[in-house]
């Protein structure tokens, strides 16, 4: 939020990736640990995330850097749910089914 200029991006977009940013950094220490269920939401977080820049590759007069930034957090998530599909597809733990 502090590198915006209230237009590029607008207040409220800066607001809403600060808070998909908060909400992802704590979901980060459970998915880490192999929870699939924070997994998936980190997925859905940072797509949300992403989803939040494609307007800036649509709309005119955004400045260069801004756009440089919206393309690197897009590819920089389409990565990060390459890496962690393989656990979201796995099966879950035997011992975590029967409460063991």
């Amino acid at each position: 939020m502090a590198m915006t200029d209230g237009e590029h991006p607008p207040w409220s977009i800066a607001t809403l990736g600060a808070v998909l940013g908060v909400a992802s950094l704590a979901l980060l220490l459970p998915a880490w640990r192999g929870h699939r269920g924070a997994t998936a939401a980190l997925v859905v977080l940072r797509v949300v995330s992403a989803g939040a820049t494609v307007p800036a590759f649509f709309v005119s007069d955004v400045p260069v850097p801004t756009l440089v930034l919206a393309t690197v957090i897009v590819v920089a998530t389409v990565f990060g749910c390459v890496l962690v599909a393989p656990q979201l597809r796995r099966p879950a733990a035997a011992g975590t089914a029967t409460g063991r």
